[in-house]
């Protein structure tokens, strides 16, 4: 797994991201098998990313492909919003231990990677603590897959100015590898003292 993003700013707490090994290859696979399945660029995935919180690092460990009512189009439907509430629970505190949703994932065939209006507001919707990242994918035929993960601003807004860490997940063979890019600096998001403090005191800090 790469290495954990150091703390970006010292004005305020941030996450450190990890990953359990082989998850971001698996995503990357997932995204790669979508991507000539139809025309005009394929079909998009989405999943649900869990993991653990110790101290201030967040370790995505799997991930849960959550797959939408053909029915419905690229939209999300009333039955696609009933069962993704099943699996997550946008009310819930951060737990005192044990694997919880930390994200969402959703690949991007035909766009750039930063999310769309709809991957924010869906987002917004079930994803709305700190502590939980959107990760935006893209593979590029014949190229190493981007991934780019995004986070909360320190008002809550999700930054999609700047991604918070970004990856390229490359294949040789039947190996891969993930390679860090470096972490951007500036305005980014993380959790509140108070979010950070209570984080790290679940985890045994």
């Amino acid at each position: 797994a790469p290495e954990a993003s150091p703390p970006r700013s010292s004005a305020s707490p941030t996450w450190a991201l990890d990953f359990a090994c082989g998850v971001m290859e698996e995503i990357a696979r997932a995204a790669e098998l979508g991507s000539p399945e139809f025309a005009h660029g394929g079909v998009e995935v989405r999943g649900v990313l869990s993991g653990s919180i110790h101290r201030r690092t967040i370790l995505i460990e799997s991930w849960m492909p959550f797959a939408q009512d053909p029915a419905g189009g690229p939209t999300f439907s009333d039955a696609d919003r009933a069962r993704l509430l099943s699996l997550v629970d946008p009310r819930a505190p951060l737990p005192a231990r044990g694997p919880t949703a930390v994200g969402w994932m959703v690949s991007h065939t035909r766009s750039e990677l930063l999310p769309d209006p709809a991957d924010i507001a869906l987002f917004d919707e079930f994803f709305p603590h700190s502590w939980q990242f959107l990760l935006v994918v893209r593979p590029m035929p014949g190229r190493a897959t981007q991934a780019a993960f995004f986070a909360r601003a320190t008002d809550g807004s999700l930054n999609t100015s700047r991604a918070y860490q970004e990856l390229q997940i490359r294949r040789n063979g039947t190996e891969s590898t993930v390679d860090d890019k470096e972490p951007a600096v500036g305005e980014t998001a993380g959790a509140s003292q108070e979010q950070a403090n209570t984080a790290a005191a679940r985890s045994g800090m």
